[in-house]
């Protein structure tokens, strides 16, 4: 008995399910994040009305990069491209 995965076989069904990312982080836009906390080094953001506390070079869920941080500003990763707040 062959086991299948979404119409292909399991193997190669589950190396797609690993190799593509997640829908949510690929159709993510700028107006989906907001900061609401700023601290050297980490930020209180809300993403998709979801909150997340990253640190500098953390990731969320979501796919938004915390790329540096201070008490004054964030500079965030989302879809690829930089943005300072």
């Amino acid at each position: 008995m062959r086991t299948r995965l979404l119409g292909v076989p399991l193997a190669i069904g589950l190396l797609l399910a690993i190799m593509v990312p997640p829908l949510a982080a690929a159709s993510l836009v700028p107006g989906d994040v907001k900061v609401v906390g700023l601290f050297k080094g980490s930020a209180v953001i809300v993403v998709q009305g979801k909150q997340r506390l990253l640190k500098e070079g953390q990731r969320s869920a979501e796919g938004v990069l915390l790329v540096k941080a201070s008490a004054h500003a964030a500079t965030l990763e989302v879809a690829g491209e930089e943005y300072e707040v």
